[in-house]
């Protein structure tokens, strides 16, 4: 009973994380004036849907043989596109 209790607790805690995680990009918007390109957003917003709230929330995981692997091979394209657009901001000249 009580490692069901902190399995659930655990999946409620992540699926909250989760939704604190989609403002990330107004954040570093709002404090340190870093603007992403749309389509970097909304693929973030689609890995932080298939990590967390499929993953583990739905237990994707454990359903699907393959999960971990997909999720392995996206997130070296979004970290990639954040650094591009992050390299691209600092890059911008003043006028």
């Amino acid at each position: 009973m009580g490692l069901a209790l902190a399995i659930r607790t655990f999946i409620k805690i992540v699926g909250a994380a989760g939704i604190l995680l989609i403002y990330a990009p107004d954040f570093l918007n709002k404090i340190f004036h870093l603007k992403f390109a749309n389509f970097i957003v909304y693929f973030y917003w689609f890995f932080l849907w298939l990590a967390i709230f499929l993953g583990t929330c739905l237990h994707f995981m454990s359903l699907i043989p393959l999960w971990d692997k997909l999720l392995h091979l996206i997130s070296p394209m979004i970290l990639t596109a954040i650094g591009y657009g992050i390299i691209s901001e600092f890059r911008k000249e003043k006028i």
